[in-house]
């Protein structure tokens, strides 16, 4: 199974401003082989970068970002 990563996510805050999610490595790295007995458990790290506090108040922030897994 080879796991796709999206594009970067921009996670929009309640109080204004944003904050940029990339989704990093996995772990079982990808590609992995699926071992019985299922379901595999998989870890989808990534990084934040986030700015001042004009940029980035303090608030709730939320988005979406896309994660494919392709059985081969």
């Amino acid at each position: 199974i080879s796991i796709l990563n999206g594009p970067d996510a921009v996670l929009n805050g309640s109080n204004g401003g944003s904050i940029t999610l990339t989704v990093g490595s996995s772990d079982p790295p990808s590609p992995f082989v699926a071992t019985p007995p299922f379901p595999n458990l998989i870890s989808i790290g990534g990084t934040l970068t986030i700015g001042n506090s004009v940029a980035n108040p303090p608030g709730n922030y939320s988005g979406t970002y896309d994660v494919i897994f392709v059985q081969e």
